[in-house]
């Protein structure tokens, strides 16, 4: 059985997310949240693709108790006086529930389409907008290289809007982290690869004068398991599917890369919990409601 906190990471239209958002609530899931992406798919622009923050302020109001996230979004999306006002927004509307996900983006098809900047140097940006929104949500001043807010007292006032950092960068990103978040989600991997990261975020943060114990560590990633082995089975042919790769391969590549797999996920789950992992999302995206629950059961068998 897992010994962290199970969320899940979803995406669809919205008579999907709040029936995904429901099952979170009645079967004490934690967590759900949303990935932030014009795009859904890399090979498919017609597949249909929603605004996250517009979903989520939907959740804030016919949720009472899970958590809401971005899991994340791209600093090259808004400018961050639009994605702080709309996170102050969807904080209050949750009764402070929302959890604000940021990163550098990396989708570049989605950006190239819609005709949005991809810079170089955008670790340079997420550093200036992280400290844009810290200085907002702390009514200061910031004055930075791409971003200048000034010194006053927001309103709405968030009263519980946390900030995450995600991704997989192996330097900057657990720095980012450590010195401006609430929450770092470190991707998947290898388990002497995620403690490295997960270590510096922390000296970070203790460097920065924060608490290094008060930063939530999770990860996200896909999981394919079953209770049995048929299920696995399934579920494996089914996500092979999706991936458009051979069974075979995608089973030996999401074992390299360290996202769990097989009858054994639940062993790989939990040797990310020894680390220092307090909460794992689940990445179900085309998992239909038969499988996801077949899924969870078995982590928690």
């Amino acid at each position: 059985m897992v010994r962290l906190d199970i969320a899940l990471q979803v995406r669809g239209d919205y008579p999907t997310l709040l029936d995904t958002a429901r099952y979170c609530e009645a079967n004490g899931i934690v967590a759900l949240a949303l990935p932030d992406h014009y795009l859904a798919s890399r090979t498919d622009p017609s597949e249909a693709a929603y605004d996250a923050l517009a979903q989520l302020a939907g959740l804030a109001r016919e949720t009472s108790a899970i958590e809401l996230s971005t899991l994340v979004s791209p600093v090259t999306f808004r400018h961050p006086a639009v994605t702080l006002k709309m996170a102050a927004t969807i904080d209050e509307m949750s009764g402070g529930r929302f959890t604000l996900g940021l990163g550098t983006g990396w989708f570049v098809e989605e950006h190239d389409l819609f005709g949005l900047p991809f810079p170089d140097g955008r670790f340079d940006l997420l550093e200036d907008a992280l400290e844009y929104t810290r200085a907002g949500l702390e009514g200061r001043s910031h004055d930075g290289p791409h971003y200048r807010i000034s010194a006053f007292e927001i309103r709405p006032r968030p009263t519980n809007l946390r900030i995450v950092v995600g991704g997989s960068g192996p330097r900057r990103t657990p720095e980012l982290a450590g010195r401006y978040a609430d929450e770092f989600n470190v991707y998947c991997g290898p388990i002497d690869e995620m403690t490295a990261r997960i270590e510096l975020a922390r000296e970070v943060a203790q460097r920065a004068g924060r608490d290094p114990e008060a930063l939530l560590i999770s990860t996200a990633g896909v999981v394919v398991t079953g209770t049995n082995g048929p299920a696995y089975r399934s579920a494996l042919d089914a996500a092979s599917e999706r991936f458009q790769r051979d069974p075979s391969e995608l089973e030996q590549s999401m074992r390299d890369r360290g996202n769990p797999i097989g009858l054994d996920a639940a062993e790989t789950i939990d040797a990310m919990a020894a680390i220092g992992v307090k909460r794992f999302y689940l990445q179900m995206f085309g998992t239909d409601p038969e499988r996801r629950e077949d899924m969870l059961e078995a982590l928690r068998a």
